[in-house]
C-alpha cells in the first residue's frame, strides 16, 4: 500500500485514534442469542472467543516486558514497538479516565489457522474505552 495513503497503517502507529479515523470502524449492535438465527449470508467460518481465568500482569505500565503480549480483555497493554511517545498517549488516556479493553496481535499456534496478511503488520491492536453518557469513548492504538 502507498505509505502517502491515509489507510497506511504503518504511519498510524503510536497515536490514539478516536472513531473518526478513516483506519477503524466500531459497530455497536445487540447481543445475538442464536447465531443459526441470522438470516444473512456468513463469509467467514463461525468462531468464538474463549475466555480463560483472570490473569496478573505484575508490571508497571512503562515495563512492557512483563505484560501479557498475545490476545487479552483488559490488563496492562503489551507494546511491540515502546516508543516513549507510544507510552506517553496510554498515559494520557489512562489519565482521561479509558482503560485498556483489550488488545489483539498476530494470531498465534493456539489461534485459528490464518493464510493472509494481519492488517497490523506485526504490531499489537489495542481497545482504549471510557463510559460516557451510557455509551462507550473508543481510542485505538497500534504499537
Amino acid at each position: 500500500m502507498d505509505s502517502s495513503s491515509p489507510f497506511f497503517v504503518f504511519s498510524a502507529a503510536g497515536i490514539a485514534h478516536d472513531a473518526s479515523s478513516p483506519l477503524v470502524e466500531a459497530l455497536w449492535h445487540s447481543p445475538i442469542s442464536e447465531i443459526d438465527s441470522l438470516q444473512l449470508p456468513i463469509r467467514f467460518p463461525q468462531l468464538a472467543f474463549e475466555l480463560e481465568g483472570q490473569g496478573c500482569d505484575p508490571s508497571p505500565l512503562d515495563d512492557p516486558e512483563h505484560s501479557f503480549a498475545h490476545h487479552k480483555l483488559g490488563g496492562r497493554p503489551y507494546f511491540y514497538q515502546a516508543g516513549e511517545d507510544v507510552i506517553e498517549v496510554t498515559r494520557r488516556l489512562i489519565a482521561d479516565g479509558f482503560y485498556h479493553h483489550f488488545q489483539l496481535s498476530f494470531p498465534g499456534p493456539d489461534d485459528a489457522e490464518v493464510n493472509c496478511n494481519w492488517p497490523f503488520g506485526e504490531y499489537v491492536f489495542h481497545v482504549f474505552a471510557r463510559p460516557s453518557e451510557g455509551q462507550f469513548e473508543l481510542r485505538f492504538v497500534w504499537s
